[in-house]
């Protein structure tokens, strides 16, 4: 029983493949390899929990091997052969790969996760995966409702968000509302056909299949209705502002955004016309673009965090729709719908009624008439003992307004830090894996030198 492979063909799949294992994981399976032979194809899967992704490819086949392999040893031992061809044979029951022999692994404990009569489908378009690609960053894991750490595939299409931006690909699906985990093995496999989904009901829960090519992708969706996110879309009678660039006025506002600093708490930028042309503002940094304007631009500009601003132009948009309204943004023209909200600007004078009263005592220009302003609206209310003519004081309603502002502010900034820091955290412990791995990869090579001598 042996079967002969494309070495390259499945290095690049195994890199895909990985995607779904869990190194951290003491479950042995989750960092395991299932390899199945049979009519002249080859199948490559890994699980992890209630999730399989499966790669099949045609081989040269001599009998059939199902078998369960440690993945990064089989990883390991198909980079270490030079050959464009490897093969693949069962001996002694071990798995010869190459010159190395691997340990077969348990297989009684693979989830199976199969369809049944109750299944429906439905074919998704081409280059499917790269609306997989474009949906994942605005993804966010560390959402406490866990139906949003996935991507809603229904008769509207393919929608997702993180409660504070939303894409939509709008298609015509006849496929019932199913949210399923972000596909970061198809993500990985860069996959350009089209696919077909299926999703039937099994002891109570929804479960999913999605092929795309050569990759099948099956587990259980999420639980939980997907948020009625059709509520927030702007009007298009409320969006009276709008303009566009052209693509390679895209690419340089793009350029321009990426190069801009971290301006916590919000890393806002300023959007506004100024002699014709649209222009990016933070703090002393500018970029002026020709644009074409809807509406009334003369007075108007907003604000919006330098990242969404930054996704818009990803995604390709080249229409910006906006309104006077604190009401979405709502970006087309690209891939898809985005959908985001602007900052609030916050307007200054209850800020100015609560430092005026300090500063009584200063006898410089403009200050003192806002006192006075300011007093004279106090004592406009029926008074009886002088005391309080000297002392204008702003209401406990306002001061307490302004406490719940400052406190919100500082609740904001910490939680950017805090996200940050936990970036920071992932970044390191990457950092450390691979420094693993490489550690682990010289230490093998060492020994196969020393076995040589």
């Amino acid at each position: 029983m042996k079967v002969t492979i494309n070495k390259n063909e499945i290095v690049s799949a195994l890199t895909a493949l990985g995607k779904n294992i869990c190194r951290t994981s003491p479950v042995t399976l989750y960092k395991s390899l299932r390899i199945n032979t049979f009519d002249g194809e080859i199948k490559l899967a890994t699980c992890k929990g209630d999730e399989e992704v499966t790669f099949t490819t045609g081989v040269e086949t001599v009998g059939t091997i199902n078998a369960v392999v440690l993945f990064d040893e089989f990883r390991e031992a198909l980079k270490s052969c030079r050959a464009k061809t490897v093969e693949i044979a069962w001996e002694n029951r071990m798995l010869k790969v190459g010159e190395c022999y691997l340990e077969i692994q348990n297989e009684s404990e693979w989830p199976v996760i199969e369809m049944n009569d109750s299944a429906t489908s439905c074919e998704l378009p081409e280059n499917v995966v790269a609306m997989f690609t474009d949906a994942a960053p605005i993804v966010n894991n560390r959402e406490p409702r866990r139906i949003l750490h996935g991507i809603n595939i229904s008769r509207s299409g393919l929608t997702v968000t993180n409660g504070r931006e939303l894409l939509n690909f709008p298609l015509d699906l006849d496929f019932e509302s199913t949210t399923v985990l972000l596909p970061l093995a198809l993500i990985q496999s860069k996959a350009t056909d089209s696919g077909r989904i299926y999703r039937w009901i099994n002891n109570g829960s929804v479960y999913f299949r999605i092929d795309v090519g050569k990759w099948s992708w099956r587990g259980k969706a999420l639980t939980g209705d997907f948020l009625n996110w059709k509520q927030i879309m702007p009007q298009k009678s409320v969006l009276t502002h709008e303009f566009r660039l052209t693509e390679e006025h895209v690419q340089r506002a793009l350029t321009f955004l990426k190069s801009l600093p971290e301006l916590p708490p919000h890393n806002a930028v300023e959007v506004s016309q100024y002699d014709g042309k649209l222009k990016f503002v933070q703090e002393e940094q500018t970029l002026s673009l020709a644009a074409e304007f809807t509406g009334d631009w003369s007075s108007y500009s907003f604000s919006i965090n330098r990242d969404m601003l930054q996704r818009i132009f990803q995604l390709g948009h080249t229409i910006v729709k906006t309104s006077d309204h604190h009401v979405p943004i709502q970006a087309e023209g690209g891939r898809g719908i985005y959908i985001t909200m602007p900052l609030y600007q916050r307007k200054p004078t209850v800020t100015q009624t609560v430092k005026e009263p300090e500063t009584k005592e200063n006898t410089t220009t403009e200050e003192p008439k806002m006192e006075m302003n300011h007093g004279m609206k106090i004592v406009s209310a029926p008074v009886q003992t002088p005391a309080q003519n000297q002392e204008p004081e702003t209401s406990p309603l306002d001061e307490l307004s302004i406490s719940i502002e400052a406190f919100k502010l500082k609740i904001k900034t910490i939680a950017d830090e805090a996200s940050q820091l936990a970036r920071k955290v992932k970044e390191a412990q990457i950092v450390q894996k691979q420094k693993e791995r490489e550690f682990v990869q010289a230490k093998r090579a060492i020994e196969r030198i020393r076995m040589a001598i």
